[in-house]
């Protein structure tokens, strides 16, 4: 009876990224709808810059304001609708970009480091520049060549490219807001079932899998795009390697393809 109670008790993670996913749907919809009436309200009130707030809020509560993504989205919509308001006044082509990119700056520098991304990283350090060094050798674009099992990439208003080397990878979560990343996961391996969070907004995110990997996609979308790119006759999915994509797409776009 207690076992019975304890099951009824968990909770489906894969629920509560279709709940989030659902909320933030609605928010879209009911902003557009309620931009096309005419209720006598501020235009500011439904304008894309309180949407852009609004979704950023959403994004922090599911993550517990963990991460970037939500406050850069929250810093955007505030400033834009300021000068909307014509609270701000001053020239923002010439010192408003250049005021988020510092602030944003700042954020990173002050952002506590993931254990995760730091607990293996001096063991490991000198076979990354390895093979950076080889890659040079044979004139290869040089990308940032990880060796770590837990993957973890940000990239905002930039890019980002990886190369996973490890053979005891462990999933991890890549984050692009007003930039794209790119992973490559070719060289890697596991054994059993690993999950890879993504959140893209205003962004894109290119993951480059092996062709032996069996890829399960459990993405909320949200004017956005998910695409399988893996040609049918080069797919041999592995039962005992099954990567698990999460996460959000809004405004965005992943793509995921093998060589």
């Amino acid at each position: 009876m207690e076992i019975q109670n304890e099951k009824q008790n968990i909770v489906d993670p894969r629920r509560g990224k279709s709940i989030w996913g659902g909320i933030i749907l609605i928010t879209v919809g009911t902003f557009l709808f309620l931009q096309n009436m005419d209720l006598g309200v501020p235009h500011w009130v439904f304008s894309w810059q309180t949407l852009v707030i609004v979704i950023g809020l959403l994004v922090g509560l599911k993550h517990n304001f963990r991460g970037g993504p939500w406050f850069v989205m929250i810093l955007v919509g505030t400033i834009f609708l300021l000068k909307d308001m014509g609270i701000l006044t001053f020239d923002f082509a010439r010192y408003g970009w250049p005021l988020i990119l510092v602030i944003i700056g700042v954020f990173m520098l002050t952002k506590r480091p993931s254990y995760h991304r730091n607990r293996e990283y001096r063991k490991r350090r000198w076979d990354d520049e390895a093979y950076k060094d080889q890659a040079v050798k044979r004139h290869e674009k040089v990308a940032d060549y990880l060796s770590e099992d837990y993957l973890s990439a940000t990239a905002i208003f930039g890019g980002v490219d990886r190369i996973v080397l490890s053979k005891n990878f462990r999933g991890g979560d890549v984050t692009s807001v007003f930039g794209g990343s790119e992973i490559n996961l070719t060289q890697a391996d596991f054994e059993g079932t690993v999950i890879l969070d993504t959140t893209t907004i205003f962004g894109g995110v290119e993951l480059i899998v092996p062709s032996n990997w069996d890829v399960k996609m459990e993405i909320n979308t949200i004017l956005g795009g998910v695409e399988d790119k893996r040609a049918v006759e080069l797919i041999k999915p592995d039962p005992n390697k099954v990567l698990i994509i999460r996460g959000t797409c809004v405004f965005g776009g992943l793509d995921i393809k093998s060589y």
